[in-house]
């Protein structure tokens, strides 16, 4: 996964990078945090912005949960359909649930 040298950018920034992706021709995804319970590593609201060539702008809190989340928004980005996935953050599998391997205590979608 290609990283930029800013990770700790505003909503704003990040909005700006999608919109300047697109207007540039790349196909771009825009992953945000819709739902939370208990801990996890961001608020909802928070978003990342991936590019069809793998750059990413902005952070959902990193490891393995991001680096899931890259993944799938690539996946989305080859396929041109949306998807809405649920992250478990306690440490052990959950029904329906991505398990991240963290200890956050909580789940995302």
């Amino acid at each position: 996964m290609k990283r930029p040298l800013l990770r700790n950018l505003t909503d704003e920034d990040v909005l700006r990078y999608a919109f300047n992706g697109v207007r540039e021709g790349r196909r771009v995804a825009l992953c945000v945090i819709v739902r939370k319970e208990g801990s996890g590593p961001r608020d909802v609201g928070a978003k990342i912005v991936v590019y069809d060539d793998g750059r990413v702008f902005g952070t959902l809190g990193g490891g393995s949960f991001e680096k899931h989340v890259v993944q799938e928004a690539l996946k989305a980005i080859t396929d041109g359909r949306s998807r809405l996935l649920k992250y478990s953050f306690v440490g052990r599998p959950i029904e329906g649930a991505v398990d991240t391997g963290l200890i956050c205590g909580g789940m995302s979608p």
